[in-house]
């Protein structure tokens, strides 16, 4: 009976079409994916390579005695612009999450890190409703299209032609005769789900023949196909009803706006109303008095020096003396911003708390977040990016300004033994304890849905 459903399923032209539209859709959208990650990757190794072209640049110089770059405190706090880059994860290519909205490279000096301040974003839901073409925006926004297209008339077609009827005559159960046509369409629908997901992930580039990559394959499968079901679970449920074809797919249209497109954005309202972050604008005024009174306080600095070194007036400020003061400043604006800088990060955490709390209300939404952890493209592993970029960036500013307080001029041997900064990938079996949840909440839906709706089928109405 499967092998006839199947037959007569596949020689339906809207079927064919619609799956096969929904395959070539995935791998356009991962073939997009790659390349906004290719583009990023190439940005960030241009500003790696001229990074390390000044370096050397800067070595020869300061074997030959140059003054910008023997002096610590020019090729720390004005030359060297050192980047930063965070890795694009195995995975990322089919789900491109925050990638665009956070920087995927810093770039530090010896000034303060206020390149970091105000970076931090709400790992949001309103993604989802505005979204980036990848594989997980077609997994997540349209697939259930397809399964609604697939489902909304399984029973109520046969039912409205009679064919039902004429099955319960032949002597046929009307609940394993649905079930036939549904396993027809979930074989078919799981079929091209996983060989366009298959084919996206060679064109994506994801490293399949690594342990890391193929573990967060695996799961980013099964997370997709979690979802598919829930929403096969819920057409079956729908179709359980006696109720017109029309009205099926209705009440499947609805449940898919309210699941993928509303819900997102009133959880995502919910976030910022509850815990509205400070005002960007107060961030720029309060940087800017920082700076001002940074400016006066140099200023000040540098008129000590000179009643200090009466000799010296009408001349430029000792080099180090100078850099001091400006090491100084900045110490100054870092420390003056750390209260406003405190204020945006608590905010930032308790609107994901709120998002994390109510994510599972939304399957869309959970399944969004769960595809976007697995490819390392969501805000908490760039949240691990920013605290590394942090902490080197305190060891970067400590080796210029250990120099400029000891007056130690920069020799071809100080280049060499410049700090050097390498994310640190957290380990593979994190990702998967966080997908844990998400997977098993799916597949609960999925089974209490699927229960309920072969409960229903029980009782199926014939005509």
């Amino acid at each position: 009976m499967l092998l006839e459903e199947l037959r007569l399923l596949w020689r339906d032209g809207h079927v064919t079409w619609a799956l096969a539209a929904f395959m070539v859709l995935t791998i356009v959208a991962a073939a997009n994916g790659r390349a906004l990650l290719e583009m990023q990757r190439s940005t960030a190794e241009a500003l790696q390579g001229e990074s390390r072209e000044l370096i050397d640049a800067l070595a020869v110089q300061a074997e030959r005695g140059v003054d910008a770059a023997t002096s610590a405190g020019s090729a720390g706090f004005s030359v060297l612009h050192l980047p930063l880059v965070l890795p694009a994860a195995p995975v990322s290519p089919l789900a491109i999450g925050m990638h665009d909205l956070l920087p995927s490279h810093y770039e530090v000096t010896a000034r303060g890190a206020h390149v970091f301040l105000g970076q931090t974003e709400l790992d949001s839901p309103l993604r989802l409703s505005l979204g980036n073409f990848d594989v997980a925006f077609v997994i997540v926004w349209l697939l259930p299209l397809v399964v609604i297209g697939l489902m909304f008339n399984v029973v109520s077609a046969e039912r409205e032609r009679g064919v039902l009827a004429l099955a319960v005559a032949a002597g046929r159960n009307p609940r394993r005769f649905v079930l036939g046509k549904c396993l027809a369409r979930l074989v078919t629908l799981l079929a091209a789900l996983w060989v366009s997901l298959l084919v996206s992930a060679g064109v994506a580039g994801v490293p399949l023949g690594r342990v890391e990559g193929l573990w967060l394959y695996a799961g980013w499968l099964c997370g997709a196909t979690l979802y598919a079901l829930f929403w096969f679970a819920l057409a079956l449920l729908v179709n359980s009803r006696a109720a017109t074809s029309d009205r099926n797919a209705a009440t499947l249209i609805a449940a898919w706006l309210l699941l993928v497109i509303l819900a997102p954005a009133l959880t995502n309202l919910v976030a910022t109303t509850a815990f509205p972050a400070p005002s960007r604008v107060d961030l720029t005024t309060e940087l800017r008095e920082a700076t001002e009174q940074a400016d006066r306080d140099a200023a000040a600095t540098r008129d000590r020096y000179f009643f200090d070194h009466p000799d010296m007036q009408g001349q430029d400020m000792d080099r180090n003396e100078y850099f001091r003061s400006v090491a100084s400043s900045e110490a100054a604006i870092a420390r003056s911003m750390l209260p406003l800088l405190a204020r945006f990060e608590t905010q930032a955490e308790r609107q994901q708390s709120i998002v994390e709390a109510l994510k599972y209300l939304s399957p869309g939404t959970l399944s969004w977040q769960l595809l976007t952890g697995l490819s390392g493209s969501d805000g908490a592993r760039h949240r691990e990016f920013r605290a590394q970029a942090l902490r080197f960036h305190k060891q970067w500013v400590k080796f210029f300004v250990s120099r400029l307080e000891a007056n130690q001029p920069l020799a071809r041997a100080d280049y060499a033994a410049l700090p050097r900064f390498e994310f640190l990938e957290p380990p593979v079996t994190m990702s998967l304890r966080r997908a844990a949840g998400p997977v098993g909440v799916l597949a609960l839906m999925v089974l209490l849905i699927c229960g309920w709706a072969l409960r229903r089928l029980g009782h199926l109405a014939v005509s």
